[in-house]
């Protein structure tokens, strides 16, 4: 153990040593972390990748990043009634963040059903949405939000579209 500490402090000391390329004093600290858990003979920590089975803090910052992108689509593609050109050029934005939404629902690591599943809604969403048919992409889009999963391993995938950021 005093072996690994050591380690540890020789690494700090190299890393505090090295010419600041961090751009703030969490990065750093997050490079020692995964060095000191690398010399414990672990893996990377959870955080420092969404490789895996995405848990509660995974799906918190995904719907953090992804959820508003979503429900500010919808709901200006609602408000206004029609599908416009104005609204399709934000298309590629909305459709990315389902994407990611859609991906961080997975249940294994690998995508799974509800993952595939979410993004070819996500597909057909844009389909639909480049006919510019407002009902089929409602249609669409309601198809995503009933795909969403109630729960899994990071907690409810559902999005709730009077306030993104909270869990229905």
């Amino acid at each position: 153990m005093a072996f690994c500490q050591a380690q540890l402090k020789v690494a700090a000391g190299l890393r505090a040593s090295a010419p600041a390329q961090a751009k703030d004093e969490h990065e750093s600290r997050r490079g020692v972390l995964q060095v000191g858990a690398m010399l414990l003979g672990g893996s990377q920590p959870s955080w420092a990748s969404l490789d895996g089975v995405p848990d509660v803090g995974d799906l918190y910052a995904g719907r953090k990043r992804y959820a508003p992108k979503i429900v500010d689509g919808y709901k200006s593609l609602k408000a206004s009634g029609a599908v416009e050109d104005d609204w399709l050029s934000n298309l590629p934005k909305m459709r990315k963040a389902m994407d990611k939404w859609g991906a961080l629902q997975r249940q294994d690591v690998v995508p799974d059903k509800i993952s595939r599943t979410l993004l070819k809604d996500s597909a057909a969403f844009e389909k639909a949405a480049k006919t510019k048919d407002f009902s089929s992409t409602m249609k669409a889009f309601q198809a995503y939000l009933e795909d969403l999963p109630t729960a899994g391993p990071g907690g409810s995938g559902k999005l709730n579209l009077s306030d993104p950021l909270a869990p229905p």
